[in-house]
């Protein structure tokens, strides 16, 4: 068996039950053996980039500990004999301890085609954006373009969710889940453009719709007002790199990084452990203590 030294679950045995109540169901042993997908990820946290770690926080936030560890231990041990992600759905087929495989969906609506035209609107805006997009990832400040178009990633607290598995167990997020997010984690790593998929948008779309807008132009692009379109006062060679009388007017308030452990997210694991624990696991919490300390310090608060 793994062991699996993950820092918000114990290791776990997937014929061992915590103590989170009494299963609604017979306990029948340990999975049958399943020559399914299998985890990259032998032991500590999955997902590496900050988008698949986004969609497992969001699983996080919907399950329970001990469920969860063994998802981990199914997806590790190729327990997912089949994974589809398509628009609005999410599906999988899990090898339980029964002979007949659990089968498993995670549907949500998509996000409307009008919402995602605003988003498109302004990733177009920014050359970056689509040179990130482009090359195969999600630009980091992807969720905060998005919600400023009043657009989720992520349906907001589960809203709209249904999460479904064949299996007698009454929790929202049973292992069987579980496994298959996790190995759908993997595959947003791979492919980020599948989680978007998910959401409504394929690649194909979500790139053609970009390169429309920005071979168009300014044309279709959001107009931009500058003091009502008052013709801009000429500055002076001498002037250019002082501060105006405006600077005074000028109110800047930081916020906090959503992940405060983007960077390790985005890194990857480094194959340091201290003890039993891999480096990611000790730092993390180490970078959200420090985040929260600057955003207290800069607001006055501390």
């Amino acid at each position: 068996m793994d062991r699996d030294w993950d820092h918000i679950d114990p290791p776990v045995s997937d014929d061992v039950y915590f103590d989170d109540g009494p299963p609604s169901y017979e306990d029948f042993g340990p999975p049958l053996e399943a020559d399914g997908l299998k985890a990259r990820s032998r032991r500590g946290r999955i997902g590496d980039s900050w988008w698949s770690r986004r969609f497992l926080d969001f699983l996080e936030d919907l399950g329970h500990g001990g469920r969860l560890g063994r998802g981990r231990s199914y997806a590790r041990k190729g327990q997912v004999v089949d994974l589809v992600v398509e628009t609005g759905e999410i599906r999988a087929v899990v090898q339980g301890s029964r002979p007949q495989p659990y089968a498993v969906s995670l549907t949500v609506a998509p996000i409307p085609p009008a919402s995602w035209a605003a988003v498109e609107d302004a990733l177009a805006d920014r050359a970056a954006y689509a040179a990130t997009l482009l090359d195969g990832r999600l630009p980091h400040d992807f969720e905060a373009v998005a919600r400023g178009c009043g657009v989720e990633l992520l349906p907001a607290g589960g809203s709209g969710l249904v999460v479904r598995c064949s299996c007698p167990d009454a929790e929202t997020v049973c292992k069987h889940v579980a496994a298959a997010c996790y190995l759908a984690a993997e595959s947003f790593d791979d492919d980020p453009f599948l989680l978007l998929l998910w959401r409504g948008r394929s690649r194909e779309e979500l790139l053609g719709a970009m390169r429309r807008r920005r071979s168009g132009g300014a044309a279709h692009l959001p107009r931009r007002q500058v003091r009502g379109d008052r013709p801009a006062r000429e500055v002076e060679p001498r002037d250019f790199w002082r501060a105006g009388p405006a600077l005074d007017s000028i109110r800047v308030r930081p916020q906090a990084a959503r992940m405060a452990d983007a960077a390790l997210a985005e890194r990857g694991p480094i194959g340091l452990c201290v003890g039993p624990l891999d480096v990611e696991d000790l730092l993390g919490p180490m970078y959200l203590r420090i985040t929260q300390a600057a955003e207290a310090r800069a607001y006055g608060d501390g």
